[in-house]
């Protein structure tokens, strides 16, 4: 048995990497060719119904997926009482929706936002009838069909947006992408999961166990969301419908990166961190370390598309997107600090300060948001910029709460970052910044030879002693993380 559960373990983890980097191709393929097939002005106006929608989506799972599916022996009245919850929260939601639909139609002064906003109404629903669905599968380590489940449902719900758009019916076909989304991932969890729900029992303390949970993990999350669903609402009440599609596609974009490689480095990191909790020297060493090696790869990745970022969405998206591509090359300098910012976070959950990490994250993202808020009236590229050096600040202020919660020094935390920003990060992105705005000709051009210079210049930056003995050290990070990730799975099995 236990070794069936290992083996479980690795083909789940397996699985999950593998649809995540699949989902994720299908969003980035998704966003270029709507981006293709709809104007920048739709995109800003369903923008606002996709984030209040996500708003109340994340209020309504409260967080309920990951506690519950720490209790592997729920009861089955527990578990119809918590799917009673998640229907009532999302009837709650979905109401909410319908009821400010038309207030928030006439505030933004656009029209089509009442449709589509009665339209998302349906997403809150659908996300708390998920929840419990959701959790069986993750229970039982039914990893390959729940992921699955989610890749084809985003390929549904692309299919139906191109369609649509292909129709010549922009927002209904911007709606249409969420929403199906929702339904079609319901549907395959429903018949997936093979439960059904039975007579629902008493507010017994096992429910309370995974509400209490679930609570604490809402908070944290509802403040990390808060800076990407609460700024695009907010920025349309002053900004166009097409500078606002023009940010919402940059910001969508720039956090990619930072989903695919600080979401895939943490199940190495934090495992190992809530290991070494009682010892604080190398769970400091090992902190040190994994923030150097997201300098390193993260900061060369961004570097570039900083430098590139106006070329590559022509190239990617057409001419009518290069105000988004300046936007996405300020916002690519926040996604690098967003990226160290959430890992140096990772030591709330593995060094057992979940508390200090709430009150954190709770007081630092909106001030973010405010920031951004207050710049974007000047231009939208400018609040761009205030967003980036924002998340600069806050990487900074998060490394100084972790350091001294943990009676670490501060300064060794942010030594090897700084020194890694100026000899490799920084002369990449200025290199592919300058030699992509000194080639005139095509977006193509601009965008190939810019990257060349950066490349050339993180090569040259590579041959420094300093810098080499640093790649040295992310080498042996992950080396020590895939040892004792199989060394893990060795022991379950």
């Amino acid at each position: 048995m236990v070794g069936d559960l290992g083996a479980a373990g690795a083909r789940g983890a397996l699985v999950t990497s593998g649809s995540q980097a699949i989902a994720m191709l299908v969003r980035v393929a998704g966003l270029i060719l709507l981006a293709r097939l709809v104007e920048p002005a739709a995109f800003g106006a369903v923008a606002i119904a996709t984030s209040v929608a996500l708003l109340v989506s994340n209020v309504v799972g409260m967080g309920l997926t990951m506690a519950a599916s720490q209790h592997s022996g729920l009861s089955q009245p527990a578990k119809s009482s918590l799917l009673l919850l998640n229907l009532a929260l999302g009837v709650v939601g979905s109401a909410f929706i319908l009821i400010i639909a038309r207030p928030a139609s006439d505030l933004y002064g656009i029209p089509p936002l009442l449709p589509v906003l009665l339209a998302m109404a349906v997403v809150p629903l659908a996300t708390g009838l998920q929840t419990q669905f959701r959790v069986e599968m993750i229970v039982r380590l039914r990893f390959s069909p729940l992921a699955i489940s989610e890749v084809l449902a985003q390929v549904v719900a692309l299919a139906a947006a191109i369609i649509l758009a292909l129709a010549d019916m922009p927002y209904a076909a911007l709606a249409a992408q969420p929403i199906t989304y929702s339904l079609a991932l319901l549907m395959m969890l429903v018949v997936q999961a093979k439960w059904r729900p039975g007579k629902p029992g008493l507010w017994t303390t096992e429910v309370r166990d995974v509400l209490r949970v679930g609570v604490n993990i809402f908070g944290m999350n509802a403040a990390r969301n808060l800076s990407r669903t609460a700024l695009i609402p907010m920025l349309g009440l002053f900004a166009s419908p097409a500078a606002l599609g023009s940010f919402d596609r940059a910001q969508q974009l720039s956090v990619v990166p930072v989903t695919l490689f600080v979401d895939q480095l943490q199940r190495v990191a934090i495992p190992i961190l809530a290991k070494l909790r009682t010892q604080a020297s190398r769970a400091l060493r090992l902190l040190q370390e994994s923030q150097l090696a997201i300098t390193y790869v993260a900061g060369a990745m961004f570097a570039c598309l900083f430098g590139v970022g106006g070329s590559l969405f022509v190239v990617l998206l057409g001419e009518e997107w290069a105000f988004a591509g300046q936007i996405f090359a300020a916002l690519a300098v926040g996604a690098f600090f967003r990226a160290l910012s959430q890992s140096t976070q990772w030591m709330f959950v593995g060094g057992g300060l979940s508390r200090q990490g709430l009150i954190f994250t709770s007081i630092g993202q909106p001030i973010i948001v405010v920031l951004t808020l207050v710049a974007a009236p000047v231009s939208i590229v400018f609040g761009a910029w205030v967003n980036s050096v924002a998340w600069f600040i806050y990487w900074i202020a998060c490394v100084i709460v972790v350091a001294r919660a943990m009676s670490w020094s501060a300064a060794a935390l942010l030594a090897a970052p700084f020194r890694a920003l100026a000899l490799f990060v920084v002369p990449i992105g200025v290199a592919s910044h300058i030699v992509t705005h000194q080639i005139t000709g095509s977006p193509l051009l601009q965008l190939t030879f810019g990257t060349l210079g950066g490349i050339l210049a993180g090569t040259l930056a590579l041959l420094l002693p300093t810098t080499r003995r640093d790649v040295a050290q992310i080498r042996a990070l992950v080396r020590v993380g895939l040892r004792r990730r199989d060394d893990g799975e060795e022991k379950a099995a």
